[in-house]
């Protein structure tokens, strides 16, 4: 009936079995669930296997959040982009430090102060397109600025403009970037007796460097018009050109057009390469004040007087970083330096992850029935809650445990805080 399958000679030959004593699968919990809570004269009388997998991996995630010590951690080296990804099964950090030259792990505190938009606002200088609209221009007079009297106050009218009509629109693009540009067509004239319908059709071109463009056809109809201008030479409406202009957006007539063209927008995506927003790079140009003590000199106290007022959370120096879109961003100073990720997971991530202390195992077996029992419809009310109670008690032993609190540990911290202890 002993749990131990395997001799010392075994267990000690492979550092990989030090302390497996101490967990027990998943997979054994379920077993044991079902021998001991599920089937005839049982609170259970019936539950497919299905149900407690899945309520007890429910259970695992949730205890993993605040009951668990499952706390992991990586060695990560800030590279140049001052940027690196989260952990695969990351969940929440619980402390992000930096390591120096004393292997000492210094904190580093978040600041809530910046951010990397995902997009870009409008790159063209006057979406709703006015006569005030900066830098377009046309190549004749079939294309001019009309008052429509709608919302935007202005658009551009297109009479009967022949092939190679143009317009020119200036925009500050990045080579190899990924870009959307939109826009609405309404019909010319709307106050014929017989409406003149939208019709034509149209090139839409991305100038980046001299030399190179990226070009889109559309056909002219009522309504909103998008597409996907990527800046990149593995595109396949990628090509190479002669034309001189660069840096701009050129739509051109291709069939004769006749409509009312209103709301150009052009954005940069985030579909192939992360945005460089201006809030974030300025933070990371920012070369920030830092010492770089020794632990002996006397920089520190050069300043005497002078942090009076400031908010505690600024005064370190031991770097900043912030979360955003899933990326971790650190500040100038920590660029090359050794930084050490703690965080949380679910405890399902992986096989290896479902592992229970057997100081939580009762708190997982309560977790389980309670959940079983509080989603079946025949089930007493007077039983659901009396297994709610013996869930958060099990959960709060379980902790208590987990905390590893030792009275001898605890003896030798508090003869520091001026208190008799008797022991």
């Amino acid at each position: 009936m002993g749990l131990l399958n395997q001799t010392e000679n075994i267990y000690y030959s492979n550092e990989k079995n030090s302390g497996s004593y101490q967990f027990i699968s998943l997979d054994d919990i379920i077993a044991n669930f079902i021998v001991s809570y599920v089937g005839q004269d049982k609170l259970i009388p019936k539950a497919r296997k299905a149900d407690v997998q899945f309520h007890a991996m429910r259970s695992m995630q949730e205890l993993s959040f605040d009951t668990f010590k499952s706390i992991k951690s990586q060695e990560l080296v800030v590279p140049p982009s001052l940027s690196l990804m989260l952990p695969q099964d990351y969940v929440n950090y619980t402390n992000i430090s930096c390591v120096d030259s004393s292997g000492i792990q210094k904190t580093l505190q978040p600041t809530s102060k910046v951010s990397n938009p995902q997009k870009k606002g409008s790159l063209i200088s006057n979406g709703n397109i006015n006569e005030n609209a900066d830098g377009f221009t046309f190549s004749n007079n079939t294309l001019v600025f009309t008052d429509v009297k709608d919302s935007s106050g202005g658009a551009i009218l297109a009479t009967s403009s022949p092939v190679g009509t143009k317009i020119t629109i200036p925009v500050n693009v990045t080579q190899g970037s990924d870009y959307t540009i939109s826009f609405d067509i309404s019909n010319p004239d709307p106050n014929l007796t017989v409406p003149l319908l939208a019709s034509g059709a149209v090139d839409v071109s991305l100038y980046g460097k001299k030399g190179h463009k990226v070009v889109k056809s559309i056909l002219i109809t009522p309504g909103s018009k998008t597409a996907q201008l990527n800046l990149n030479i593995d595109d396949s409406d990628y090509v190479t050109t002669t034309d001189v202009q660069s840096n701009s957006v050129v739509i051109e007539v291709t069939t004769i057009v006749e409509a009312i063209i209103d709301n150009i927008i052009l954005i940069e995506n985030r579909t192939s390469k992360k945005v460089i927003s201006t809030s974030w790079s300025n933070y990371k140009s920012h070369t920030p004040k830092t010492n770089n003590n020794d632990y002996e000199d006397d920089s520190r106290w050069m300043a005497e007087g002078q942090r009076y007022g400031i908010e505690p959370q600024y005064a370190q120096d031991n770097g900043t970083f912030f979360i955003d879109n899933n990326t971790l961003y650190f500040s100038s100073a920590l660029n090359g330096k050794t930084i050490i990720i703690k965080y949380i997971s679910d405890g399902i991530a992986t096989d290896a992850d479902m592992m229970v202390h057997k100081l939580a195992e009762e708190a997982v077996y309560k977790c389980i029935a309670y959940a079983m029992l509080s989603t079946r419809s025949n089930i007493p009310e007077y039983i659901v809650q009396r297994y709610r109670k013996e869930k958060f008690a099990s959960t709060r032993k379980a902790k208590l445990r987990l905390s590893n609190i030792k009275l001898e540990e605890l003896t030798q911290i508090l003869r520091g805080k001026s208190k008799q202890i008797k022991h």
